[in-house]
């Protein structure tokens, strides 16, 4: 039950184009049709007609409001393409992922116990770094988060603020005064963050990226799944973001013939609906195309994965954290502390 006409007619097409990929590469024995469920007034209809028809199974719909016209039917065989409230049916979000779990995670496998928070003022972008930072100082950890406006930003001076550029300036200001003389002078940055997380699109991310070479900066820098690449088959080489790391989907480091996050989507649906009874038991789909799945309550969640773009500007798999090697540098530092 997908919308193909209208505002979502182009996700409900690439929804399709990936159903019809993972169909056609499961070797499944089964019939698929489609409902186009673009007139919200009529889903409930195009529902019961498919039952009608002999559907077995249901993927869809998308929009929270066609799901809210089946919200109440008691029907363990449908798998809507979306989340709603007071109801039963299973759903799958196509952003279930927990992000900010995974990069406390790995921030802790990475022994980082300070974080700066870089994000813009769009309320998406925002909320998202509201609540890192939440969930970092619930566990304990120093999160610093600073903003810049999404209309018109100065990329530059944002990254700045957060590093404390303008103290190191104020501090050569006054040498200045002081001695009265003219100064050689370098910003002198802050050095006791472990990680800096910017909340932003890839363009932007690309500005940032260069400013932390000019600061000399070798703070690990991180993203979020903003940053995936809106065409897994021409992933472009970009040195601009070399050393950033981002949660991402599986599809983008091992594509297939997928071409979107959309058709993953549609691909992981269709596999979500076949897996359904072993889900259910407790197991879990170790190679979706969006992530890790596996099904907490009604709500199907996923796992991403770390990409990291290396010197030359190609994307690939980020290296899991060398646990080993985290703990022989904190015995490091608690014995120079000791000393």
């Amino acid at each position: 039950l997908l919308p193909f006409d209208g505002r979502y007619k182009f996700v409900g097409n690439q929804i399709r184009s990936g159903i019809m990929k993972a169909f056609f590469a499961s070797g499944q024995d089964v019939t698929l049709k489609f409902y186009d469920t673009s007139n919200l007034e009529e889903v409930e209809a195009t529902y019961n007609r498919a039952k009608e028809e002999g559907a077995d199974r249901i993927i869809g719909p998308l929009r929270k409001e066609a799901i809210q016209q089946i919200a109440s039917f008691q029907d363990d065989q449908v798998l809507a393409l979306n989340t709603v409230e007071n109801s039963s049916i299973t759903q799958f979000s196509f952003k279930s992922a927990d992000q900010s779990a995974q990069m406390l995670s790995r921030f802790n496998k990475s022994g980082f116990k300070r974080i700066g928070i870089l994000t813009n003022n769009d309320t998406h972008s925002l909320s998202k770094a509201q609540e890192l930072q939440y969930i970092l100082n619930q566990a304990n950890d120093y999160a610093e988060l600073s903003m810049y406006p999404d209309q018109n930003p100065r990329l530059r001076e944002a990254l700045g603020q957060l590093i404390h550029e303008n103290n190191s300036n104020e501090r050569q200001n006054n040498l200045r005064w002081l001695l009265g003389e003219k100064l050689s002078f370098f910003p002198r940055t802050r050095e006791d963050l472990d990680a800096i997380v910017i909340f932003d699109n890839a363009h932007r991310m690309a500005v940032f990226r260069p400013q932390f070479d000019f600061f000399e900066l070798e703070t690990p820098l991180y993203g979020d799944n903003e940053l995936t690449p809106n065409n897994f088959q021409d992933i472009a080489v970009n040195r601009d973001l070399n050393k950033v790391s981002f949660l991402t989907y599986p599809a983008v480091l091992d594509p297939a013939d997928l071409n979107s996050a959309f058709e993953a989507f549609g691909w992981d649906s269709f596999e979500v609906t076949m897996e359904m009874a072993n889900l259910q038991n407790g197991g879990c789909l170790t190679s979706g195309k969006t992530g890790i799945l596996s099904l907490d309550g009604n709500q199907i969640k996923q796992k991403l994965v770390w990409a990291k773009y290396d010197k030359k500007g190609l994307l690939q798999e980020a290296p899991p954290v060398d646990v080993k090697t985290v703990n022989q540098q904190n015995q490091s530092i608690r014995n120079a502390d000791t000393e």
